[in-house]
């Protein structure tokens, strides 16, 4: 017997004595206390960006409750059908940034448990898969500030994936055991009004839920022999939802000219192929295709996992009629790749290959991994944060001094994990339209950047 067997057997022998002083449930609540403090660490040093600013001139006209029906209701009808994110971005660009930074650690929170959830289906104390999850969002999100920290992003990203997640994770239980409290006139109530808010989203997750309903619903039939109403109720629910997304007025307006056909059809395979993304979904995809063919057939989640890769990468194709996938876009292909790799491999080290040992080193290599992507992404935020601070204080100097005219330093950000990376911000044109709704939340004529020189130079603070 190789060595490693040997070792297997004495972990077996461990992993027995864990299970029984529940060692695991305490170990996943250490990895979900430290996964917050990351992610509040990074937005404590998250300033707002442009696009924040600009939306809170919007904040300020909002007095009432009453207020936000005519704006939104104006948004949907001049700008999008995304009115969710709108509505998000309000709120939390209406509290202190200080009480944001936790509201936003709640929101990755809630997306990783979900991601979880969707996973294992019925609740168990799985700390690698926890891992799993947790790491792949940090490691193949192209645009982790953009989706996870900026505030207007996360509530466009982040946040618009919790209901269409919490609504799939119901389909995923009764997926797993037919239970008869999900088949009650209120039950089924209660996932049209989530269908239908699925639905109402954004573009992209939109269809990827109408396609997943869709698998569920051939995998009821085929495995329970019946297609129960809540999902026919549930697939009517999201088709509404999409239908008052996709056809906002806002949309055609924003719009403008429509592309031409070839434009069209180059953006749709060009998003099709973006499931080859090497920085988001290739590494999960090459999981996939590692470990699908060694699903039984006969278990309804070989099938199930097919469907939901046709659906990312068809949702990914139909929203190339009006958007080419990019940076933050690719968030819902990397979220719905994350649930589907992670069944293949649930499913392997539970019917295969029951090796602890393995799930185990494997976790401590992916805590690792987290780790160091936490160091290469705090020293960047916090680079970026202290330039930002410079600047702000570079604008107060200069309106105390009765200047209208400001200059501040271009601020850069070094990686993906900036929330400012690969996103327009502050330019050296004065008249370019972020420039100038910056200049009115401050109060001055105009701002523009060029080098300048501050105290403190290059340092930046941890």
């Amino acid at each position: 017997m190789c060595n490693w067997d040997k070792m297997t057997q004495k972990w077996d022998s461990y992993n027995e004595i864990f299970r029984r002083c529940h060692v695991y449930p305490l170990l996943f609540f250490i990895v979900l206390v430290w996964m917050g403090g990351l992610i509040f660490s990074f937005n404590r040093l998250t300033p707002l960006v442009v696009d924040d600013l600009l939306k809170i001139q919007g904040v300020w006209h909002l007095h009432q409750v009453v207020d936000w029906i005519p704006y939104l209701a104006h948004f949907y009808m001049t700008w999008g059908g995304r009115i969710g994110g709108e509505f998000f971005s309000l709120v939390f660009l209406s509290l202190p940034k200080s009480l944001y930074n936790w509201i936003g650690m709640l929101g990755y929170l809630l997306l990783v448990l979900l991601l979880y959830v969707n996973i294992v289906g019925r609740w168990t104390w799985s700390v690698f898969t926890f891992v799993f999850v947790n790491f792949s969002v940090w490691a193949f999100l192209p645009a982790f500030g953009q989706d996870l920290l900026w505030v207007t992003g996360a509530a466009n990203y982040l946040w618009l994936s919790i209901i269409p997640l919490l609504f799939l994770y119901f389909l995923r239980l009764y997926g797993q055991k037919p239970m008869q409290w999900m088949t009650s006139w209120w039950m089924g109530s209660v996932l049209f009004v989530l269908a239908f808010l699925s639905g109402w989203s954004n573009e992209h997750i939109s269809v990827m839920v109408f396609i997943a309903a869709l698998g569920y619903m051939y995998l009821y039939k085929r495995k329970y022999n019946r297609m129960p109403k809540f999902i026919i109720a549930s697939i009517i629910g999201i088709g509404i939802g999409c239908c008052f997304l996709w056809l906002a007025p806002g949309n055609f307006v924003r719009l403008g000219q429509p592309s031409s056909i070839g434009v069209i059809v180059n953006q749709m395979v060009g998003n099709a192929l973006s499931i080859l993304n090497y920085e988001s979904t290739l590494p999960l995809l090459i999981v996939f295709v590692l470990l699908v063919p060694r699903v039984k057939e006969d278990s309804g989640l070989r099938n199930l996992a097919i469907i939901f890769l046709a659906g990312i990468i068809l949702s990914s194709a139909l929203i190339g009629v009006a958007v080419k996938i990019h940076s933050r876009l690719y968030f819902e292909n990397t979220i719905f790749m994350i649930i589907t790799s992670g069944w293949l491999i649930e499913y392997y080290f539970k019917e295969e290959r029951k090796d602890t040992l393995l799930r185990f080193v494997l976790s401590v290599l992916l805590i690792g991994s987290i780790q160091l992507f936490f160091i290469e992404g705090r020293v960047a935020i916090a680079q970026y944060y202290h330039q930002w601070q410079q600047n702000e204080q570079l604008i107060q100097e200069d309106k105390n001094k009765g200047i209208d005219n400001i200059v501040i330093n271009a601020n850069y950000p070094k990686n993906r994990f900036c929330a400012t990376y690969r996103l327009q911000n502050y330019v050296p044109d004065a008249n370019n339209w972020m420039n100038k709704g910056a200049a009115s939340y401050y109060q001055v004529k105009s701002i523009r950047t060029e080098y300048r020189q501050t105290e403190g130079g290059n340092a930046y603070y941890f």
